[in-house]
């Protein structure tokens, strides 16, 4: 948030039944509130919005 790492992704995946990327991440306990959302840099240098949601996504 504002340019502060907050966490990483330790995995994703593309969802055909949810059509739409999906991932696990380890994030900061301040930032685990569902419905937060927060920006993700991929590897490639994409910047992607994400948000926190409850298992099973």
């Amino acid at each position: 948030l504002d340019g502060v790492p907050v966490g990483q992704i330790t995995s994703g995946i593309y969802s055909p039944r949810l059509s739409c990327n999906i991932g696990m991440s380890m994030i900061l306990k301040t930032h685990w509130d569902y419905g937060t959302a927060l920006l993700v840099h991929t590897p490639d240098g994409i910047v992607r919005d994400a948000i926190v949601s409850k298992l099973p996504f």
